[in-house]
């Protein structure tokens, strides 16, 4: 049974002057928490965070680094480990009034759940620090969670709608090609949770991932509607427009044939995939057809 701990936390704040979120505004917020973990977080700012005394202690670390603080041959093959965190955002560009309420939801990933209460601390600066040029600053009033979330949807009917909802920024072997390869998509979602899993619940996946790849290069496309888009963001360190490029639409499949997929698509809705899934960037959802 393919089980990941997840736990979505929703930060309810409200604004204390008129906030104009960007586009896929998890960029900016990605940027604001992990400043604002660093400063609650960090002994010793001015020095790289590989190799830090205080790396198996620190929450900014632990959450944003993507170091793999363990030691085996098996970790030494990445350089990086998948962030912990997802940030769930709006895609599309909106202002928050004086007074309105807003959230901003954010998954953690099994053993990171024991870092809640400094993320709370930091998104609780997030607020006060402000967002945007002019620091438009906002209140934090409530955090709610939801628990179990892929378990309460553990079927699907066997043709589904893969459909993205935020662009799907393609990495690894997808950046060598100009087509959406869905074997290379799903191979390498299910590479994403491997590794989550492995590094966040100290256990490896026990399944035969050169079957499960034989699997993905069959799977029956029944039709699609995928559009290569252009975003542009940005970026608060160097205040220059950053350009994204990624895959929005849909694809439909039949995996009649293939049940032994199903667990990993339904996993991966929470779980974003591509470049800056932690972003909110990857971000899918499942939907039945007939």
């Amino acid at each position: 049974m393919l089980k990941l701990p997840l736990t979505e936390y929703i930060f309810h704040y409200q604004a204390q002057q008129q906030i104009t979120f960007p586009e896929y505004s998890g960029t900016l917020w990605h940027g604001v928490l992990g400043k604002a973990l660093k400063d609650q977080y960090c002994y010793t700012p001015n020095s790289p965070c590989q190799g830090c005394l205080f790396a198996n202690q620190c929450g900014y670390i632990q959450l944003f680094k993507n170091i793999a603080l363990q030691n085996n041959d098996f970790i030494r093959l990445y350089q990086s480990i998948p962030a912990p965190h997802i940030i769930r955002v709006r895609s599309e560009r909106y202002i928050i009034k004086p007074f309105q309420s807003f959230e901003i939801n954010i998954i953690l990933i099994a053993d990171t759940n024991q870092y809640l209460n400094k993320l709370i601390i930091a998104m609780q600066k997030v607020g006060l620090n402000g967002f945007g040029k002019n620091r438009k600053k906002a209140n934090l009033k409530q955090v709610s969670q939801k628990t179990d979330l892929w378990q309460s949807s553990n079927s699907t009917n066997n043709k589904i709608r893969i459909q993205f909802i935020t662009l799907f920024k393609p990495n690894g072997k997808m950046l060598k090609t100009k087509e959406f390869k869905l074997n290379l998509w799903v191979m390498g979602l299910i590479r994403r949770i491997s590794l989550l899993y492995y590094f966040y619940t100290s256990k490896k996946l026990r399944v035969d991932f050169i079957d499960l790849k034989k699997q993905t290069q069959n799977i029956p496309i029944l039709a699609q509607a995928l559009e290569w888009k252009y975003h542009f963001n940005l970026a608060n360190r160097t205040n220059q427009h950053q350009q994204n490029t990624g895959w929005l639409g849909w694809i439909e499949i039949n995996l009649q044939d293939y049940p032994d997929l199903i667990p990993y698509l339904l996993l991966g809705q929470w779980l974003n995939t591509g470049k800056n899934a932690s972003m909110g960037f990857g971000q899918y959802q499942l939907i039945e057809i007939d």
